[in-house]
């Protein structure tokens, strides 16, 4: 018994909401050209382009030339220092 009012309350407050809806937002007509385009963008499957992965060497490379520099700053920021 419960449940049942509780549906059909929902259901009222559901319908009242759509009703304010209805009475407080205007109707939208979409340009049919804008519409056309979406779905054709949207229905197309879009061609997908895998990246090829980058050589493990050149990779490690760069995390080596990294922390160098890193180190070779350093030092010379703690030379600039005790100058």
């Amino acid at each position: 018994m419960a449940a049942a009012y509780v549906s059909a309350n929902s259901k009222d407050a559901e319908n009242n909401l759509e009703d304010q809806l209805k009475r407080s937002l205007r109707r939208v007509n979409p340009n049919p050209e804008f519409v056309g385009h979406l779905h054709s963008r949207l229905t197309t499957p879009v061609e997908m382009t895998i990246e090829r992965r980058q050589n493990a060497a050149l990779g490690l490379f760069l995390v080596a030339f990294s922390l160098l520099s890193g180190v070779f700053l350093i030092l010379l920021l703690r030379q600039l220092r005790a100058a």
